[in-house]
């Protein structure tokens, strides 16, 4: 359902491929100028509870060693 963080080369690959996608790629340079990896999430009925669920639990857990 979630995938390991992986690069945006695969998106950039998609995006560059087609036509009439300057803007896409624009704001892909500009994500990976923010962040440093992206991670898929299966595009079901429930995708954006699942990725939303899941940035929690992963900042949750990244935090644990801020709160001791």
């Amino acid at each position: 359902f979630v995938q390991d963080k992986g690069s945006f080369d695969a998106l950039e690959a998609f995006y560059t491929a087609g036509e009439n996608n300057e803007v896409f790629l624009r704001k892909l340079q500009e994500l990976k100028g923010k962040y440093g990896a992206v991670r898929t999430i299966r595009g079901d009925g429930n995708c954006f509870y699942r990725a939303y669920a899941f940035a929690v639990f992963e900042g949750l857990l990244g935090n644990v060693e801020g709160a001791k």
